[in-house]
């Protein structure tokens, strides 16, 4: 029975069946992984089940059986032996290598500080518990029908969490609500059109900025508090009253405004008064454009579109505010390093004319009363803004009415699920957190950190891609970009890096190209991706695999080659080309089945 088994599962016909079907499985998952993406091909055909357990397990399990039915096995069988061992381990060091193997994506940039951590293509959940001290990352799987994997975190004895759902597409609406702990004017709106049939409604915060502006069609909407009696005037007039036009950048922190002017104050450190606070208006573009490189340029030296931008610092912690004159334009605002600065950055331009379609709300200083400047075609108007009472807006026959007004908002996201296909959603995953018998649920959104406050302990949760920290950094020393002689053509791409071992004092050049990867510390650079609008910019693929893989790989790969050697050059050793005989005699049975 065990002959008959291992004659079938050894056989030639299986070995050329299973050779072909991997053959066309490989050809199908290319064209997949290009018309999908890397990550799919990987889930759905390299690491799935079937592939490597019953397409790679069965030619293995057929290689085996293929030498152990030449058993027991003579001199003349050690070269074909040796030779389906090699294959074997190979098989096994690339199965190892998909499942234990790690690779994600480095971007890099020319003159950005050098970067020492990997983005993997995979989902983590890292949950942090400040008060004791314990921090615990895990992948998540999401399966096909939703479910995730694994279905809860143990942080300690009396603390867990629990996955309870997963949602792939979702979006976030504000839940406004009063009887927050401290100043936080909320506003809700609704716009009516009967003309259009369009009913519109909506909530605008003072803060923070982006939440400070809302879009309805061609009309921009925009809640702001004004600092005093002179900013509520400017706010609520058509032009600025200044007879020049200098720009001025105010900054509203910690209860208190404070103005520069842009040509007197720019490159200066700027003290912001007691609020622990500096400022540095490091640019200023009068005529604000993007040039080829995706870098800021003044086309002009007149106030056409003028944009700053603005660096806050103060107590380790660093925020750049891009802010615009122009109030259609919010502003771009990067937390660089430590926690986010509650701040608020404008640009203002002596003279700037309000644009049409800008409907700007203004809190007045007593932090009661409303108004309002709206411009359209038909001219400006501005004026008292009571809730409940329409406000005609110039637009057609759009109706503005302020419904509600908070002064102390208290604001959440309530999440909602949001078609597959459509776009600006985000995936999330639902929470509870359990410690010392309570219990507190919450929504935790891709990208977006939350907190969960439970039995008097915060646990902090970060819903993102995994990553891999590496034991170097990786800098970008230049992007060369080659092009056909005489043409704009792209001939090629190379990206010119420096690894970096503090800790052994090592350090390396390496210029990486398409085929050309670079190697340091077993950690395998390869060019990626780059921007040909930011030629300052590029992404590189990083591959780790363990240990053990690249002694399979290399001893699978040695193996193979000592066989082959043995077959064909030490014949006569095996006496006088029986080994021959048997390789012609495997390539008859070859030639014959594909005749047949």
């Amino acid at each position: 029975m065990l002959a008959r088994l291992l004659k079938i599962f050894g056989s030639l016909k299986l070995a050329v069946v299973l050779l072909v079907i991997i053959t066309a499985v490989l050809a199908v998952a290319t064209f997949y992984e290009s018309a999908e993406s890397t990550k799919a091909a990987t889930t759905q055909v390299y690491k799935s089940w079937w592939f490597n357990y019953v397409l790679l397990g069965l030619l293995a399990v057929n290689l085996a059986a293929a030498a152990l039915t030449r058993w027991p096995w003579k001199r003349k069988h050690i070269g074909f032996v040796i030779t389906h061992a090699g294959i074997i381990i190979i098989l096994g060091g690339c199965g190892a290598a998909f499942h234990y193997g790690t690779e994600g994506m480095m971007e890099l940039r020319v003159g950005h500080p050098p970067g020492s951590t990997v983005r993997i293509d995979e989902e983590a959940l890292t949950v942090v518990v400040p008060e004791t001290g314990q921090r615990v990352k895990t992948t998540l799987r999401i399966r096909k029908d939703g479910s995730l994997e694994p279905r809860a975190v143990t942080l300690a004895k009396n603390i867990r969490l629990t996955l309870d759902e997963f949602i792939p597409n979702t979006r976030a609406e504000l839940a406004v609500a009063e009887g927050g702990p401290e100043s936080n004017p909320a506003l809700r709106f609704k716009l009516d059109s009967e003309a259009t049939q369009q009913h519109v409604s909506d909530w605008l915060l003072a803060s923070p900025p982006e939440r400070s502006r809302a879009s309805v069609g061609p009309a921009q909407f925009e809640f702001i508090v004004a600092h005093d009696e002179a900013d509520l005037k400017r706010l609520t007039t058509a032009t600025e009253e200044r007879t020049d036009t200098k720009p001025v950048v105010v900054i509203s922190v910690g209860g208190k405004s404070f103005r520069f002017e842009v040509t007197d104050d720019r490159e200066k450190h700027l003290d912001l008064g007691d609020t622990g606070i500096s400022a540095h208006i490091k640019g200023y573009w009068p005529d604000f454009r993007m040039d080829e490189n995706h870098k800021p340029v003044s086309v002009s030296d007149q106030p056409n579109n003028p944009a700053a931008a603005v660096i806050l610092s103060g107590s380790g912690n660093e925020q750049v505010h891009f802010v615009f004159a122009n109030p259609q334009m919010p502003p771009v605002v990067r937390t660089t390093s430590g926690q986010p600065i509650d701040a608020d950055v404008r640009l203002t331009v002596g003279g700037l004319q309000r644009r049409s379609g800008v409907m700007t709300i203004v809190l007045a200083p007593d932090g009661k009363t409303l108004h309002y400047a709206v411009a359209a075609k038909a001219g400006f108007k501005s004026g008292p803004l009571t809730v409940g009472e329409p406000v005609a807006t110039g637009w057609m026959d759009f109706q503005f009415t302020a419904e509600k007004f908070v002064p102390n908002a208290k604001v959440t996201d309530r999440l909602e699920r949001a078609p597959e296909d459509s776009e600006g959603g985000f995936p999330a995953v639902a929470v509870t957190a359990h410690a010392d018998g309570a219990t507190q649920s919450q929504w935790v959104r891709f990208g977006q950190p939350a907190v969960i406050d439970v039995a008097g302990k915060a646990i902090h949760i970060m819903y993102s891609w995994d990553s891999m920290p590496l034991p170097f950094t990786v800098a970008l020393e230049d992007f060369v970009v080659e092009r056909d002689e005489g043409t704009e053509n792209v001939a090629g791409w190379t990206s010119k890096v420096v690894f970096h071992d503090e800790e052994h004092g090592l350090t390396q050049r390496a210029s990486i190209w398409m085929n050309h990867p670079a190697w340091f510390e077993g950690y395998k650079f390869s060019q990626a991706s780059w921007n040909p609008n930011d030629l300052k910019y590029t992404a590189l693929q990083v591959k780790k695999d363990p240990r053990f893989v690249a002694w399979l790989t290399w001893t699978g790969a040695i193996l193979i080659v000592a066989g082959i050697a043995l077959m064909f050059y030490f014949r006569r050793w095996f006496g006088g080309g029986d080994a021959s005989g048997e390789v012609e005699k495997e390539a008859r049975k070859v030639e014959e089945m594909v005749t047949a």
